[in-house]
């Protein structure tokens, strides 16, 4: 890796030593082997080396852990060879097993072990799966609203709620809302404390105040000026260009068009005056234009910034009375909402606390708790303590970190000094999962470039060369990102500095460019057809003819030695959404055209029925009071019990949880008895001999 030609961005990456860096990397532009020389360099370093273990490095992923740590031990392995008596290169070819390297979940969980006395919660606490939080997720919220619905009419705010969910006999929708309040709340640091402020600010409202002033308002306002915003400059870029290339349109529609920009400025002038202003401003005019021929594109334009102002004008049918109005009269159901998605959380932790175990989102929560002091908002003495630990802290894929993990970086970075940022914000696609990139955005906004920073300011290094494409493509994603990725709707603008710049020296002459195909599926003849084909089928059956094609008239592509050929069938790849539904499709219209072709289905044979009952015994096997995994096994063919047994079981013994039922009805149950002894040969063996056990399992 050291004779790598480094770009100068990549090597500022690799040598950079001033403070916290913000590392935006394209896709392509060699992150990971950036990110592994840099940690080497450190780790090497003449003046001020440190051992590999004295770094944390986070990774999204397991697999992601675990091929950073493969590359960092080959590189190490690589430079041994070269210099066997260099003793520290050899230390370190030792400590790469002990390296920190893995999930921001793995890092929490060994702090909350660690320090698990100052939770109050076991140290031996285990994180319960997907299944299972849901199932206690059900059981708590039907115990809570229970017992609301006892009350219900000592509670003017609950009754207010059930009639606005339309709850009562079905509660459904009401659940489903609570579940999903609880789990967006958990994307805050601190989601007590964050709902009792909104709970508090909805008691304070006044009605008197302008609903523009409202938290609420504001939002709404602030939405209308980014659209009015962004439709003022689209309308004023089509008058300027209209006016240099298509003069007979401009003729037609720009005063049209000047007095639509000019509603547009008053609009906006009028949200900086309140609710009311913005109201009286919100009908946008679009007079009529002159009749012109042609020009579709230009007039879509037109028609869309049309309906976008239709739709912002509609927020704004109430006035700022009627909107406060409304506001007061659904506050006590907001609040009681609030209130018990409050309560849902507190028993929900009681529950899990009582079985010994956390949920996904609580190794966050936890870790934070420890590592720092919400009502100062200061590393706690424990963060202190492990931040002494590290020399720097790498973060991998840190466009999709939220709230709760940028807390826990700067606890233990001395306030983000030592933290070391990498990612690309264009790559977030982890938002559904409460990712939030305006993290990243934030810095990338402030943060200096690194060349004109001063000693241990914020400094960000941009690596837009890419390694991976060809410049056609890049020059075609660079042309269409810049018109669809804006601030607008994307919440950055795609300007040059983000354009994706070509790394690959091409060597076999014009480069390809990226070819567009619109199949038209709604023709006249299409429709006349008794069956209409599928918009799938049809395109199959463009791209197995053109694939076609392009071998018969033998297109060139390169050899590999600086030359060309022509193509064969072996050389075309189909990339498709959704490999289960579609690849069958496309395979079909390939094999008609006698294309040889072939697609995996990706089975994962870990999700089978048969592996499935498999790990829900081991599970049995090491801890019975589990009633998901031993339901699974008692109804699987192993053991054969049918769903009425189950229940009969059940309801024999409601209390506790279904191995104690189970036990319960061994003692007139032979079939139960039978299970037991099975399991208590099964639980032996496991504890005497684990991998004899293991295949013993197997084979009855």
């Amino acid at each position: 890796m050291a004779s790598v030609n480094y770009t100068p961005a990549q090597r500022a990456v690799i040598s950079d030593r001033g403070g916290a860096l913000l590392v935006s990397a394209a896709a392509g532009s060699g992150k990971t082997k950036v990110l592994v020389e840099r940690l080497l360099a450190r780790v090497t370093d003449s003046d001020n080396p440190a051992d590999i273990h004295r770094f944390l490095i986070i990774t999204y992923t397991h697999a992601a852990a675990d091929e950073l740590r493969s590359r960092i031990l080959e590189e190490i392995s690589r430079r041994v060879a070269l210099e066997p008596e260099n003793r520290r290169l050899r230390r370190q070819a030792t400590l790469v097993y002990n390296a920190q390297i893995g999930t921001i979940h793995s890092f929490c969980a060994r702090i909350i072990r660690e320090n698990a006395h100052l939770l109050d919660i076991a140290p031996d606490f285990r994180v319960a799966d997907e299944q299972e939080c849901a199932v206690l997720k059900e059981q708590t919220l039907e115990a809570l609203l229970e017992e609301r619905y006892e009350t219900i009419e000592q509670s003017e705010g609950f009754r207010l709620l059930v009639d606005t969910m339309g709850a009562g006999r079905d509660d459904r929708r009401l659940k489903e809302i609570v579940l999903d309040a609880h789990t967006k709340l958990m994307s805050h640091p601190d989601p007590a404390a964050w709902t009792e402020a909104q709970i508090r600010q909805l008691e304070s409202l006044d009605a008197s105040v302008d609903a523009g002033k409202t938290m609420w308002g504001a939002v709404l306002m602030g939405q209308a000026r980014r659209t009015a915003a962004y439709w003022q400059e689209a309308l004023s870029a089509l008058i300027d260009d209209a006016a240099a290339a298509q003069p007979d349109f401009l003729a037609a529609y720009g005063e049209s068009l000047e007095a639509t920009c000019q509603g547009i400025e008053c609009f906006l002038d009028a949200l900086e005056r309140g609710w009311d202003a913005a109201r009286d401003a919100s009908k946008i005019p679009f007079p009529r234009a002159k009749s012109l021929k042609g020009y579709d594109e230009l007039k879509q334009i037109r028609i869309q910034c049309k309906d976008a102002m239709k739709k912002m004008a509609e927020m704004f049918e109430c006035t700022s009375a009627e909107l406060m109005e409304d506001m007061a009269a659904v506050r006590p159901a907001t609040a009681e909402l609030l209130r018990l998605v409050l309560d849902f959380d507190s028993q929900y932790a009681a529950l899990k606390r009582r079985r010994g175990l956390i949920d996904f989102a609580d190794q966050e929560h936890l870790a934070a708790r420890l590592l720092v002091d919400f009502g100062s908002g200061n590393p706690t003495v424990l963060a202190e303590t492990v931040a002494a630990r590290y020399e720097e802290v790498m973060v991998d894929e840190y466009q999709d970190v939220n709230a709760v993990q940028e807390l826990i970086f700067t606890a233990v970075t001395q306030g983000g000094r030592n933290l070391f940022m990498v990612g690309d914000v264009r790559q977030s696609i982890y938002r559904f999962r409460l990712a939030d990139p305006t993290i990243f955005l934030r810095k990338y906004n402030t943060y200096v470039d690194a060349a004109d920073a001063a000693e241990g300011q914020a400094r960000k290094i941009l690596l837009a060369t890419n390694f991976r494409s060809r410049p056609g493509v890049l020059d075609a994603v660079n042309h269409v990102f810049r018109y669809i990725m804006t601030e607008e709707f994307a919440e950055m603008d795609y300007t040059e500095r983000e354009y994706l710049y070509a790394g690959r020296e091409e060597t076999n002459g014009e480069d390809p460019a990226v070819e567009l195909y619109v199949v038209d599926m709604c023709t006249p003849e299409r429709e006349d057809e008794e069956e209409s084909e599928k918009k799938e089928e049809g395109e199959a059956k463009f791209i197995a003819a053109h694939i076609e094609k392009m071998v018969r008239e033998g297109y060139p592509i390169p050899d590999g030695d600086g030359g060309v050929r022509p193509c064969r069938y072996a050389d075309f790849a189909i990339l498709l959404r959704s490999m289960k539904n579609l690849a069958p499709v496309y395979a079909e219209a390939l094999r008609y055209r006698s294309i040889p072709c072939a697609y995996g289905t990706d089975t994962d044979f870990s999700q089978t029925a048969e592996i499935a009952i498999m790990l829900a015994l081991l599970d049995v096997i090491d801890n019975p009071h589990q009633d998901i995994p031993l339901l699974t096994v008692l109804k699987s063919p192993l053991f054969g019990f049918t769903p009425d047994e189950l229940a009969e079981i059940r309801c024999a013994d409601p209390s506790g949880d279904f191995f104690e039922a189970l036990s319960s009805a061994a003692e007139h149950n032979r079939k139960c008895t039978a299970f037991l002894m099975q399991l208590t040969e099964l639980r032996d063996l496991a504890a005497e001999l684990p991998w004899t056990g293991l295949s013993g399992i197997s084979t009855r």
